[in-house]
């Protein structure tokens, strides 16, 4: 019996001292820190998205949607590449009559998205002849922003 009620004694005092107010309190207190560390966290992220030191950080919609609004007929774009914050840009596509690429290019220039950005680089070639079919009455293009001109340079 001794013995028993040693073992209940023991287990007394340890749930004494693992629910006392004390303890209960500094369990309060580590988690209100350790809460207090997270939203100061969530507030320097939050922080840094709102200041664009991340870059873009509202997609590329108003890309689409300038390239959408600046249609030329005879002008079609076929692919295009944009990095970051839109500082690195290609476009690819095809032209029935070349000359309407420089008149693209300032109408892109013209949209909000484009302002600040350029293009270094144009490259305009037939396309490859597949057999025996006849030539096409096109001409594809590249344009590359400065950025990419460089890396493909290297």
């Amino acid at each position: 019996m001794s013995k028993r009620y040693a073992a209940e004694q023991t287990r007394l005092t340890k749930f004494t001292n693992e629910f006392s107010p004390q303890q209960s309190g500094k369990q309060l207190e580590d988690e209100l820190k350790q809460l207090e560390a997270q939203v100061a966290a969530q507030e320097t992220i939050l922080n840094m998205l709102k200041s664009g030191a991340l870059g873009n950080t509202e997609g590329y919609s108003e890309y689409m949607r300038a390239f959408a609004r600046q249609t030329i007929n005879g002008l079609w774009l076929t692919a295009f590449d944009i990095v970051g914050d839109g500082a690195q840009m290609s476009l690819s596509g095809a032209v029935v009559n070349p000359q309407l690429v420089p008149a693209y290019i300032q109408r892109l220039g013209r949209e909000k998205v484009m302002h600040g950005k350029t293009f270094s680089t144009l490259q305009m070639q037939q396309p490859k002849k597949d057999g025996e079919r006849l030539i096409p009455r096109y001409v594809e293009f590249n344009l590359h922003s400065a950025a990419i001109a460089e890396e493909a340079k290297k």
